[in-house]
């Protein structure tokens, strides 16, 4: 029982977004962090995703049932009950929101709270209905970096901004990924997928104009950062032109294991840009403390 509300907060998306968040977080830093307002940011953060998950279990519970991969879930399967799902997701959800307030700022709740909304109160229920709620998603998705930058920093700005872009980005094509080689089930849940709308070139076509996107956003970080430089550009640009590579070369009519091929990648590519965003952020954060909202405070790296 234990184990299926847990897998209800669906923790692989957890870490996922966590690595982001820690990602903005390093970004953002303008001095060195205590621990408590880092462990903060990232368990809140944590929390009202794992939250954001329970209700889109709830709300997909029916659909869920009519896809092998979804089936054994715990509301899907009658393992959970609907009203220890929406009592788990409300506990996970005040806690955060909690721990956020007390440990970082309002402008930080509130971005956490602007994504869980857009994330269970309009992307959980607009898939049922337009291709569209992919974007919304997208959207949703770049919240906890920018929460994690915003945790740091005090405020958002240019940075800040470069990578909510950069998450929205690689959100698209990631996405579409998985509606290509998923796409058969989706059609099962009564859920419209680009692929099924709009065809499979269409879908290659999009996921080369957001791939696009995200080299140029994720390259220009390296430019208004003063935390990175010439290394992460290289890393950066040889990651993102093999992903464009594969982008181009793979042939369509093989869509399904082509789509598998794209969506592994693009772990592969995230989880490199938030390694080698943290190490170097860390490596050279910006010099100066700075006020943290209300609650909390940057140590500067020196007395003088």
């Amino acid at each position: 029982m234990i184990k299926a509300y847990m897998l209800l907060t669906k923790p692989g998306i957890v870490l996922g977004n966590l690595l982001t968040a820690a990602a903005g977080f390093a970004l953002g830093l303008r001095g060195i962090a205590p621990w408590w307002q880092w462990g903060g940011t990232l368990s809140g953060i944590a929390l009202i995703i794992a939250s954001g998950c329970v209700w889109n279990n709830w709300i997909d519970r029916r659909a869920d049932q009519k896809m092998v991969r979804t089936a054994r879930r715990g509301l899907a399967a009658g393992i959970v009950s609907e009203l220890g799902a929406r009592l788990w997701g409300t506990l996970l959800g005040g806690t955060s929101l909690w721990i956020l307030y007390e440990t970082t700022s309002l402008l930080t709740m509130i971005l956490a709270l602007l994504g869980f909304g857009i994330y269970v109160g309009i992307y959980s229920f607009l898939k049922y209905h337009s291709i569209q709620a992919t974007l919304v998603g997208s959207v949703a998705g770049a919240m906890p970096p920018l929460a994690g930058y915003a945790s740091a920093k005090g405020d958002i700005d240019l940075v800040g901004g470069v990578v909510f872009l950069i998450l929205v980005f690689w959100q698209m094509p990631h996405f579409l990924a998985i509606a290509l080689y998923r796409s058969h089930e989706y059609e099962k849940a009564g859920i419209p997928t680009y692929p099924s709308v709009k065809g499979v070139a269409s879908t290659q076509r999009q996921m080369k104009l957001y791939t696009l996107l995200f080299t140029l956003s994720s390259l220009t970080l390296g430019y208004v950062s003063p935390s990175l430089g010439w290394v992460y550009v290289t890393i950066m640009s040889a990651s993102t032109l093999y992903w464009m590579y594969i982008l181009f070369q793979r042939p369509i009519e093989r869509y399904a294991a082509w789509g598998r091929s794209m969506f592994r990648w693009s772990l592969v590519v995230i989880v490199g840009w938030c390694a080698v965003v943290v190490y170097l952020a860390l490596e050279h954060p910006t010099q100066g403390g700075v006020s943290i909202g209300t609650k909390t405070q940057i140590l500067p790296l020196s007395s003088s």
